[in-house]
């Protein structure tokens, strides 16, 4: 979400991205497969930039030329969009990855459906439901 404690701003993570020579960026992924967000807070780097080897695919910004190679990727796996994340780096090595701490996005499926409350208060969020289409 843009509200809340850890917004995601776009215009922030290109920023960040332009002055730090970063070519694919992501918020911190709350519900994420790997758990980096877990990570990241236990050895103290929430609220950081940390350069990754790997970023699940959920939310990510790409530079133009990090898109091109991510698009020209995309034939050689799985259908569904799986391992995209994880042969990335070894189909496109020369690019740098980043995760902001900052920045809080919720992967949001079947089993985790609700926005955490001390995250949304004071924003319009509080009474936000999915679409039913992620419910069925």
């Amino acid at each position: 979400p843009n509200q809340g404690k850890h917004p995601v701003n776009i215009d922030k993570m290109v920023k960040t991205m332009e002055e730090r020579d970063i070519h694919v960026m992501t918020p911190g992924i709350i519900g994420d497969t790997y758990g980096f967000i877990n990570k990241a807070q236990e050895q103290g780097l929430d609220e950081c930039i940390a350069e990754a080897s790997m970023i699940e695919t959920y939310l990510q910004i790409f530079t133009r030329d990090a898109w091109e190679c991510y698009y020209h990727m995309l034939h050689y796996t799985g259908a569904k969009g799986w391992w995209y994340d994880m042969c990335y780096k070894s189909e496109c090595p020369d690019f740098k990855l980043a995760y902001d701490f900052s920045m809080f996005a919720y992967h949001v499926d079947k089993e985790n459906i609700e926005l955490p409350k001390d995250e949304i208060v004071n924003t319009d969020l509080v009474n936000w439901k999915p679409d039913p289409k992620v419910t069925e």
